[in-house]
C-alpha cells in the first residue's frame, strides 16, 4: 500500500482561475476590444448608444441623496422637473428632498417607507417624458 506522502507527491496541483481585469478608473471598461467597450454607457445624461431606440433609453432611476429612512411623498404619476417625490430623513433632524431631474413619469418605488437607505440607492424609476 502507497503510503499518504508517495500519492501527494503524484497528485498535480488545482487548476488556479485568474481573478477577472479590474478596470482603470471609474466607468472604463475593463476589456479592451472596440466591440465590448461601445456597450459602456458614458458618463452623463446620455443612454449608451447600445440603448437607443429602445425602451430603456427613455428610463431613469432616482436616487438617494443620502442616508437615511426613507418617505415617498409620490407612489406614481406624471411629475414636473423638480419635483420633490420622497424625503430622506436622516439623524439630527435632517431631512433631504429627493427631487425627479426631468419631467416624468414615476412608474414604480423600489424602496419601502421606513427603510433605511444610502447615498446613490435606487429609490424610483421613472419614464422620462422628453424623449
Amino acid at each position: 500500500m502507497a503510503s499518504l506522502s508517495a500519492l501527494a507527491a503524484v497528485r498535480s496541483p488545482a487548476p488556479t482561475i485568474p481573478p477577472p481585469p479590474i478596470p482603470a478608473s471609474p466607468g472604463a471598461s475593463a476589456f479592451s476590444s472596440a466591440d465590448e467597450q461601445e456597450v459602456v454607457a458614458p458618463m452623463g445624461d446620455e443612454p449608451a448608444s447600445v440603448l437607443l431606440g429602445s425602451v430603456a433609453a427613455g428610463m431613469a432611476l432616482v436616487v438617494a441623496p443620502s442616508i437615511g429612512r426613507f418617505r415617498p411623498l409620490v407612489d406614481t404619476g406624471l411629475v414636473a422637473s423638480g419635483t420633490v417625490i420622497a424625503v430622506v430623513n436622516g439623524g439630527g433632524g435632517r431631512a433631504d428632498d429627493v427631487r425627479v431631474p426631468v419631467a416624468a413619469e414615476v412608474r414604480g418605488l423600489l424602496a419601502l417607507e421606513g427603510q433605511t437607505v444610502q447615498t446613490g440607492q435606487a429609490l424610483a424609476w421613472v419614464r422620462r417624458l422628453d424623449r
